[in-house]
């Protein structure tokens, strides 16, 4: 599922916006594939097994650690500041080694 990211810090299904305004539910989806591939003997619960999918689906998905692809990003984001400043750290902690050690 595009835009759905594990997590181990939340236990909740979460979307990007984007995929709210422009993407049908991805839950809703697969219920609607499961449902469309039923041979046609079972056309009559068609929707009921729908329904048992989607509550399925949901019930599953709940139990998976996933973060949208927003707050992904934001933890990239912060963790690419966070290697570069690391990095300036390390540098400026050499530099004093340095003086130290030439002192």
């Amino acid at each position: 599922m595009a835009g759905l990211y594990l997590s181990r810090r939340t236990a909740k299904v979460h979307e990007p916006k984007e995929c709210k305004q422009m993407k049908p539910n991805p839950v809703q989806d697969i219920a609607d594939r499961l449902s469309q591939v039923l041979p046609p003997g079972l056309a009559v619960v068609r929707d009921e097994l729908k329904d048992n999918f989607r509550a399925i689906l949901q019930s599953q998905m709940g139990e998976l650690d996933l973060v949208s692809q927003e707050q992904f990003e934001v933890q990239k984001e912060l963790l690419l500041r966070l290697r570069r400043r690391v990095g300036e750290l390390e540098q400026r902690v050499a530099e004093l080694e340095a003086r130290s050690g030439s002192a």
